[in-house]
């Protein structure tokens, strides 16, 4: 009888334990899932992006490249000029 009362125990400990690592998770990677931010433009197509990408490295529109390209991926692009 005590062992089957230590085996609900440790079942029980073991739940809690993963049910913790569980919210712990969530709560780390919650901020990964939040959609795009709200002064992003959105394009109808990716064919209307790309014109649009494309004029503003043509007019060389700083502002306008500066929402195309996040700052992160802008770094590996090579400069051409």
């Amino acid at each position: 009888m005590e062992s089957i009362s230590r085996t609900v125990l440790n079942r029980r400990c073991s739940f809690r334990v993963l049910m913790c690592a569980l919210i712990v998770t969530i709560l780390l990677l919650a901020p990964l899932a939040f959609p795009q931010q709200g002064n992003e433009k959105t394009f109808a197509s990716s064919g209307d992006a790309v014109l649009a990408l494309y004029n503003a490295v043509k007019s060389n529109d700083q502002q306008a490249l500066q929402f195309s390209v996040p700052m992160q991926e802008a770094s590996s692009i090579p400069e051409t000029m």
